[in-house]
């Protein structure tokens, strides 16, 4: 899929990628209902919170990557996507990109 990705781009759009990854059927929106409606919200936050790594940030998607939908809307991570917050809308990496 990453191949024909990247010809079909290059070949419509000019868009050329050093390294493109496609995702699909990501499902965060009916997700956050899910603990709720199994009454283990709290449950779920404190795994969360115990689950905290402070490296992470490090090496989280918006310092490098970006998310591309498929009518070309930028988003600084797949999870805002997901939710449509837009490039730069409040995040937490403010749309900066490291290089």
């Amino acid at each position: 899929m990453e191949n024909a990705y990247e010809r079909e781009l290059e070949s419509r759009y000019g868009i050329v990628f050093n390294r493109l990854y496609t995702l699909a059927n990501m499902p965060i929106r009916r997700f956050g209902s899910t603990p709720i409606s199994q009454g283990r919200f709290d449950e779920y936050m404190t795994l969360l919170r115990n689950s905290h790594n402070s490296k992470n940030p490090e090496d989280v998607m918006c310092r490098s990557l970006i998310s591309v939908d498929w009518q070309g809307h930028v988003y600084d991570r797949d999870f805002n996507q997901m939710l449509d917050l837009p490039l730069g809308a409040g995040s937490s990496c403010g749309g900066a990109l490291r290089s």
